[in-house]
């Protein structure tokens, strides 16, 4: 089966800096993985294992500790998710949101704190779905008041962005073959 993984700020600012060829080098070192690849430098990991997705992003979690030296929040993801993902999209054609993925569902009460200040930030927009949010900033994310730091804060979750091509790039690598 093959695993999406999601690595949580690496390679921001000059901080946790890993190139993908030596994570996919270590990685590739790990007996139950197999047909490892990396996707540019934000830290998406398409690789297949017999183990859960949870184990899998253990390990991934334990190779970057142990061979890099610091702690990197995992999220784990599939094909199957992914292509939920897309097929959800809460925006038009036109519009290709930021999607982040956030550790769990947020609780309910983090939800409304965070839609009673939502306009505040209009024309930035967003839709929760579960555990995954579709963010759309017409003046791009770079620009964005909204980031996932600031929704991290609000729905007291961990979470980590990617942007729609990623998205799409991601469901070509994990298509079952």
């Amino acid at each position: 089966m093959k695993h999406v993984a999601l690595l949580r700020g690496i390679n921001v600012s000059g901080q946790k800096i890993i190139k993908m060829a030596d994570l996919r080098s270590a990685l590739e070192q790990v007996k139950e993985f197999e047909q490892v690849s990396t996707y540019i430098q934000s830290g998406n990991i398409v690789v297949e294992s017999a183990l859960t997705d949870q184990r899998v992003g253990e390990r991934i979690h334990d190779v970057i500790l142990n061979v890099f030296g610091f702690e990197v929040p995992v999220l784990m993801t599939d094909y199957e998710h992914l292509i939920t993902i897309q097929n959800q999209t809460p925006f038009p054609d036109s519009i290709k949101p930021y999607v982040i993925f956030l550790d769990r569902i947020p609780e309910p009460e983090h939800v409304s704190a965070l839609d009673s200040v939502k306009e505040r930030y209009e024309p930035e927009t967003y839709v929760l779905h579960g555990n995954i949010l579709y963010f759309h900033s017409p003046l791009g994310y770079g620009k964005a008041k909204m980031s996932t730091t600031f929704f991290e804060k609000k729905l007291k979750v961990l979470g980590t962005a990617r942007n729609w091509n990623t998205i799409q790039k991601l469901i070509d690598r994990s298509a079952p073959q």
